[in-house]
């Protein structure tokens, strides 16, 4: 009885045994799996960073690019207010000499005129001049 009872407490004792044995095994499975998680996980976790790393050149990329637009639209803007004074001077100074084209016209036309007048009057004058003779 007392040897049986051993027995059993023996039996007892290595199936508990067993049972421990099965657990740490589990246990040493699920801590394997868990650092190869992990380890992907900061594999991952690295890629992440490099990506926001080169998402963060490329956003410094594109807004230098746009500060270069943004000047060269500066001076286009300057450029094309420096022009259109510079039409304005040459439409005025067009109209300067489109007047004075005008006018020097118009002159022309009072001296065509008072040669006309100048060449009836000579014609006269030689006219009535022809009259008087010197004996």
């Amino acid at each position: 009885m007392l040897a049986d009872e051993v027995r059993n407490l023996a039996q007892r004792t290595q199936d508990s045994t067993r049972q421990i044995q099965t657990v740490i095994e589990k246990m040493q499975t699920s801590t394997t799996k868990a650092v190869q998680v992990m380890h992907e996980g900061q594999a991952q976790a690295q890629v992440s960073v490099d990506q926001a790393e080169a998402a963060g050149e490329s956003l410094q990329a594109i807004n230098y690019s746009v500060s270069k637009i943004s000047d060269m639209n500066t001076q286009i803007a300057t450029a094309a207010e420096q022009q259109a004074v510079v039409a304005s001077e040459i439409n005025q100074n067009f109209n300067q000499i489109t007047q004075s084209a005008t006018k020097a016209e118009q002159e022309a036309a009072k001296i065509t005129a008072a040669s006309n007048q100048l060449d009836t009057l000579a014609r006269n004058l030689e006219k009535n001049v022809s009259q008087f003779r010197i004996s």
